[in-house]
């Protein structure tokens, strides 16, 4: 997971140091591209998640709800189009018919492609106060990582997981927004402790955080200039 994060970061930071050192030039739909320092972003945020397996699993809604935080590194390629590597981690409360309510920890590390929906469908606008960024990706997520999982008798799982969701930002001071994320992500079920009794195949897990955006250096986007 380690591996697959550090990579995403080595590739953005090549391709964006190869852009630096070339001239700025027209890029997609009249822009112009940016250096490497421009349009990134860190977030933090937290807020609460459930999963569920699709084998089914006993419990009340109040059982089900954890924590999830996460870190975020962003760079914008373009007024419509960013790259985003995020670390998130915390609990689900999974519940088991014959072991009861289990905090089962996890860590998820993945990488996203982002779209900004506004700039595509209003077109930029330096003064928008509010974005709606729905966004895929994937990455590899680890869980049964605790003693009490291995005192139950499992290993520590990790495998391919995916991602989607929606991100609204809303520009709440200069390079500052506040962050709102929904989220899904699809895993095997056997990383849940339900996995003992439900016999399904794939869990499903949602998740809603709040968070803080900063902007670095040139958070605007130049036009070209007609020739």
């Amino acid at each position: 997971m380690r591996k697959i994060f550090l990579t995403f970061l080595l590739v953005a930071f090549a391709s964006a140091a190869f852009a630096e050192g070339t001239p700025k030039k027209p890029s997609v739909a009249g822009f112009v591209s940016n250096g490497f320092w421009d349009n990134w972003e860190i977030s933090a945020g937290f807020g609460t998640g459930t999963a569920f397996s699709n084998g089914g699993n006993s419990g009340s809604w109040g059982d089900r709800f954890g924590f999830e935080g996460n870190l975020s590194v962003t760079k914008w390629v373009h007024p419509v189009f960013g790259m985003r590597a995020q670390l998130q981690g915390g609990w689900f409360n999974n519940f088991d018919s014959q072991i009861g309510k289990m905090t089962w920890p996890y860590m998820f590390g993945h990488m996203d492609f982002m779209v900004n929906a506004s700039n595509w469908i209003g077109g930029y606008r330096e003064d928008r106060a509010w974005y709606a960024v729905p966004f895929v990706g994937f990455g590899y997520m680890a869980m049964d990582f605790t003693d009490r999982a291995h005192d139950l008798g499992y290993g520590t799982n990790q495998e391919l997981a995916f991602t989607a969701g929606l991100l609204n930002k809303f520009r709440i001071a200069k390079g500052w927004d506040l962050d709102i994320e929904l989220k899904g992500m699809l895993f095997g079920e056997k990383d849940l402790p339900a996995s003992l009794n439900s016999g399904g195949a794939y869990a499903v897990a949602y998740s809603a955080t709040a968070g803080f955006t900063h902007r670095f250096n040139d958070r605007n986007w130049k036009r070209q200039v007609p020739q």
